[in-house]
């Protein structure tokens, strides 16, 4: 079962607010995974992972950028599994990225969730 009209409404105007903050929430995201799961940060040994480095901005930002342009078409997700597995040439097993997944929208979800409940 899909999303409703509604819920995609909601998550398209969550996501045109995040916007602007894209690299700035990107990297705290990041931040607050490899803090709550360190295990994680074997999968991005290549970036700079201190808090509020150029590395984390940068990437932070790809992965919020990507979640807003999903956002505009969430019934065709399917390019961005593409991206991984084909042009990424990730080679995780499956347990291993489905973890990572979910720990990565944990963050996200607190991240944004103390943002909403501070602004009230």
């Amino acid at each position: 079962m899909g999303l409703s009209d509604s819920e995609k409404a909601t998550i398209t105007s969550l996501w045109e607010k995040i916007a602007p903050e894209a690299n700035k929430l990107g990297a705290e995201s990041l931040s607050r995974l490899f803090q709550n799961h360190p295990e994680t940060k074997s999968f991005f040994s290549h970036l700079d992972l201190t808090p509020g480095s150029q590395d984390l901005l940068t990437h932070g930002g790809k992965i919020f950028n990507a979640i807003g342009e999903a956002s505009k078409n969430l019934d065709c997700l399917s390019k961005y599994q593409d991206l991984h597995t084909n042009k990424l040439k990730l080679k995780m097993d499956h347990m291993k990225v489905r973890n990572l997944i979910s720990n990565i929208s944990e963050s996200i979800y607190v991240l944004i969730k103390c943002r909403q409940d501070s602004s009230k």
